[in-house]
């Protein structure tokens, strides 16, 4: 929600009210026009798509 505030992209774990207000950019069955950040489900670098 701060990210939101500033301007910033928001990054969002799927869980309680910031699932309700974190769109991801890649979901296909959300509209184009509601889709404002990032979200994931498991706090991994699999979920980002970094290698280590």
């Amino acid at each position: 929600m701060i990210a939101m505030r500033y301007g910033s992209i928001p990054i969002a774990r799927k869980t309680g009210g910031l699932n309700d207000s974190v769109f991801d950019v890649d979901d296909d069955t959300i509209p184009l026009q509601f889709r404002n950040g990032y979200t994931f489900t498991t706090p991994d670098e699999k979920c980002f798509g970094t290698s280590i």
